[in-house]
């Protein structure tokens, strides 16, 4: 992997330069909790159906009891 190479536009997902654990770590917990769906090579919409489908899900959930 080439040095600061990034998965996704904006520079937040990027390879580490330092393999450092520390260093490692620290880049770790700069990212989201939540990943943006380009880092995986999916269209930005892929977020909005995922939420959708989570929501239908929680609302059967409601509807069972």
């Amino acid at each position: 992997m080439k040095p600061n190479y990034e998965f996704a536009a904006g520079g937040l997902y990027v390879s580490p330069t330092d393999l450092n654990l520390e260093a490692v770590k620290e880049l770790v917990r700069k990212l989201p909790a939540e990943d943006d769906p380009e880092v995986f090579g999916l269209h930005p919409n892929a977020q909005i159906t995922y939420q959708t489908k989570i929501v239908n899900q929680l609302l059967d959930t409601l509807n069972l009891s």
